[in-house]
């Protein structure tokens, strides 16, 4: 411990023996940014003129120094992303997920800051604190839209591209100065928005569904009821025969009957009255006497 606590006064008192050794040079003699915060600090720099100056030197540290120098002065959070978005606009998403991973609490000043220093970066600063901390984006989205109100539906866009309730975040702009217009575009353009949407049309269409099938039900019921009638009407007029309309109806269905055709009658031959048999034994060329002629 003494060793490395005399190695870095030692490495200290060598870089300031050059004229105000630059924070590149603490970087590159490998020291840590918490080192090079400390060093830089005493030869008079502020925090905003160290961040600037090791995001310049070292863009890929840019999140160790960002989060180095939110964790010795939260309350510098704003100051400390705006100045390393002003030094390079690409680091926005490192320097902002290294401010809240640091700090949750500093969301809202984190992502005010890169706003702050280019507006254009609000939907991926937006987005970075969401993805590090859920919790944290109605601050993300607050912080950029009441930094730039014209920001508000990158920022909304920006939180649930990165899993934030579109509604909440939608209330959280507005109630920051967002346009609502603007808002609502954004949200109708989510993901969340659209699947919900198809939830919707397809709870509607089989509501829908439901009710038509209801309605053809009812419709088939009453075609049968007034069938049933017409036919109970109808069978008694033909009945009862004194129903011009059910006589027409039954006249109509039926068609007409060709009568039957008389039978043939068989002509009878008028009686003849023929003389009675001879008696027994006469006929056949015997003469039986003299027989009375019929009366």
């Amino acid at each position: 411990m003494k060793k490395s606590a005399l190695g870095f006064a030692l490495g200290a008192s060598l870089l300031s023996s050059v004229a105000f050794a630059d924070v590149a040079q603490y970087i590159q003699a490998g020291y840590s940014m918490e080192q090079v915060i400390a060093l830089a600090a005493d030869e008079g720099l502020s925090v905003e003129e160290i961040v600037a100056q090791a995001v310049a030197a070292s863009p890929e540290q840019a999140g160790a120094i960002v989060a180095a120098a939110v964790a010795a002065n939260p309350d510098s959070a704003a100051s400390v992303v705006s100045a390393a978005v002003t030094a390079n606009p690409a680091v926005a998403e490192a320097a902002v997920s290294a401010a809240v991973a640091t700090n949750p609490a500093t969301a809202s000043a984190a992502v005010s800051g890169a706003v702050a220093a280019n507006p254009e970066t609000a939907q991926a600063a937006v987005s970075a604190a969401v993805k590090t901390n859920p919790t944290v984006a109605d601050a993300a989205v607050s912080g950029a839209v009441s930094t730039n109100s014209a920001t508000a539906a990158a920022a909304v866009s920006g939180a649930v591209s990165a899993g934030a309730n579109s509604a909440q975040v939608a209330s959280a702009a507005i109630a920051s100065g967002g346009d609502s217009s603007a808002v609502s575009a954004a949200t109708a353009s989510s993901g969340q928005t659209a699947a919900a949407s198809e939830s919707t049309s397809g709870e509607t269409a089989a509501e829908s569904t439901a009710e038509s099938a209801s309605a053809e039900t009812a419709s088939t019921a009453g075609t049968t009821e007034t069938g049933a009638a017409e036919t109970a009407s109808s069978g008694a007029a033909e009945t009862g025969g004194t129903s011009t309309a059910g006589t027409t109806t039954g006249s109509s269905l039926t068609s007409p009957t060709t009568p039957a055709a008389p039978a043939p009658t068989t002509p009878v031959a008028p009686p003849i009255n023929l003389p009675p048999p001879p008696p027994a034994g006469c006929g056949g060329g015997n003469d039986c006497g003299s027989t009375a002629s019929p009366s």
